[in-house]
C-alpha cells in the first residue's frame, strides 16, 4: 500500500477496512482516506451543480459507502449552496437515511432547477466581523441571518429555533450549521435557508424511485478532470505545478478564475446565478494546460484509477 501521508491515523486506517469488506477488495492508497473523500465529494457536487444526474449518483453512491456522514453533510451543503429550490429535500438527510433514500436525494437535488439565493446572502456577510454582523438591522433578511449566524456561533440552539421554529427542515439545517462547516459561508447558507424555509414552507415533496444495488460507483479513472479542482488534493497538485511554472501569475486572482470560469458552471434550468467577477480571458487562456496538468497528476501521481 502507498499513502499520500505514511502515517495514516487510526481511524482512517479502520474506514479504508470497513470499505475493503464492503466491496471485497482492498484498495491500493495513493490517496489517503481523507483524500479519496474529498475528490468524491467534489464530485458530487460538480456532478449535481451541472445537472449530471447519473454521474452524480454514482459518485453519492461510492461517496455513501466510503463515508456516509460526510455524504449527508456535503449534500445539505450542495443544496443550500446550489440548489435552494430543493431546501425541502434536507428533511430526510439524516443519520438514519438509507442507501437507496440517500440516492433518491441525490438525484432529487441534481434533477432540479439550480438556484444560488442563498449563496448570494452569504456572499454579503461572510467578509464581515461579528461586531459588523451585530450591527445590521434585524428589520432585514441579512441582519435576521446575521444574528441566526451569530446565535449558532455560541450554540444557542433555542433562541435560533423562537426565529425559525422547529420542524424536519429548519432543524436539520441548523444542526448542520451549528455541527461547524469548513467554509464560513456554508454556515451562512445554511440560516439563510432556514429563515427562508421557516417565513415560506413549501410544499411536501415525492422523492424518486432509486434502487442502489442498481446503481454502479463511479471509477475513479472515470471522474471527470473539472472534478478535481484546488479543493482536492488532485488539483491542489496541479495549481502548484502551474504556479511554479508560471510564477507571474497571482495564486488567488487564478484560483478565482478556476473556480469561476469551470468548477462553479451551473447545468439545467437555473432559477438564480452568483454572479462575481472573475478574469475570463485568463481562464480561456490556460484552462488546456491545467487540464492536461490535473489528468496528469490523477494518472501518474494519484494513480486514481480505480477503486
Amino acid at each position: 500500500m502507498r499513502t499520500e501521508k505514511k502515517n495514516k491515523d487510526r481511524a482512517g486506517i479502520k474506514k479504508w477496512l470497513e470499505f475493503g469488506i464492503k466491496t471485497g477488495e482492498l484498495s491500493d492508497f495513493y490517496l489517503d482516506y481523507g483524500g479519496k473523500v474529498s475528490v468524491l465529494k467534489s464530485a458530487l457536487q460538480k456532478y449535481i451543480r451541472r445537472g449530471e444526474t447519473e454521474k452524480a449518483l454514482k459518485a453519492g453512491k461510492f461517496l455513501y459507502l466510503l463515508a456516509k456522514g460526510s455524504a449527508i453533510d456535503r449534500l445539505k451543503n450542495i443544496v443550500v449552496e446550489d440548489v435552494a429550490s430543493a431546501t425541502s429535500v434536507v428533511q430526510y438527510l439524516n443519520a438514519e437515511i438509507g442507501p437507496s433514500q440517500f440516492l433518491a436525494c441525490v438525484k432529487f437535488t441534481a434533477d432540479a432547477p439550480k438556484d444560488k439565493k442563498y449563496a448570494i446572502t452569504a456572499n454579503r456577510l461572510e467578509n464581515l466581523t461579528e461586531r459588523q454582523l451585530s450591527q445590521i438591522s434585524s428589520d432585514t433578511e441579512d441582519g435576521l441571518v446575521a444574528h441566526l449566524f451569530l446565535l449558532g456561533e455560541d450554540k444557542n440552539e433555542n433562541e435560533i429555533y423562537s426565529i425559525v421554529g422547529r420542524s424536519p427542515v429548519t432543524e436539520s439545517l441548523v444542526q448542520r450549521a451549528i455541527k461547524g462547516t469548513y467554509f464560513k459561508g456554508d454556515r451562512f447558507c445554511l440560516y439563510a435557508a432556514a429563515l427562508d424555509y421557516s417565513q415560506s414552507p413549501t410544499p411536501d415533496i415525492k422523492l424518486p424511485n432509486v434502487r442502489f444495488d442498481e446503481i454502479e460507483p463511479i471509477k475513479f479513472g472515470d471522474i471527470d478532470w473539472y472534478c478535481l479542482d484546488f479543493h482536492t488534493p488532485v488539483g491542489r497538485t496541479a495549481l502548484n505545478f502551474f504556479i511554479s511554472k508560471h510564477r507571474d501569475i497571482d495564486r488567488v486572482e487564478f484560483k478565482t478564475a478556476w473556480f469561476m470560469g469551470e468548477s462553479a458552471k451551473l447545468g439545467g434550468k437555473v432559477l438564480c446565478r452568483f454572479k462575481m467577477d472573475y478574469n475570463k480571458e485568463l481562464w480561456d487562456k490556460y484552462k488546456d494546460e491545467i487540464k492536461g496538468l490535473v489528468e496528469h497528476c490523477r494518472e501518474r501521481e494519484y494513480r486514481l484509477q480505480d477503486y
